[in-house]
């Protein structure tokens, strides 16, 4: 199900009795969306699931996370062309040289995997 045609006139109304709890609770997710009620409402009735608007505070975690794995993606870049002499040199174990670049990978595969979830 989709929203309908915003500019498609809206000439029909309906009209539901809340208590004051149900209320509070629609319009406080509705605000938490970024959305009037009766947006919240249409999108509800159409098979969405508004989302809750990021804070500001999340934002920045994210911002901070992603600058991070930017880092470590540089530093994994700069490894690879390193030879492997230098590498061993830099690691001092050839062991722990691959648990670190094993681990890498899964860290930058599942930060792949919150972006995702968060564009959805």
């Amino acid at each position: 199900m989709t929203d309908t045609n915003p500019k498609e006139n809206r000439t029909r109304r309906i009209q539901v009795r809340l208590t004051e709890a149900e209320y509070k609770t629609a319009d406080g997710i509705a605000e938490k969306c970024g959305l009037t009620m009766s947006r919240y409402v249409r999108k509800v009735i159409t098979g969405h699931h508004p989302k809750a608007r990021m804070t500001q505070r999340e934002a920045d975690a994210i911002a901070a996370l992603n600058d991070a794995r930017g880092e470590l993606v540089h530093v994994k870049n700069a490894l690879k062309t390193r030879n492997q002499e230098e590498r061993r040199r830099l690691f001092r174990s050839d062991d722990f040289m691959r648990y670190w670049l094993q681990k890498v990978d899964t860290l930058m595969e599942r930060w792949n995997n919150i972006i995702e979830s968060l564009s959805r």
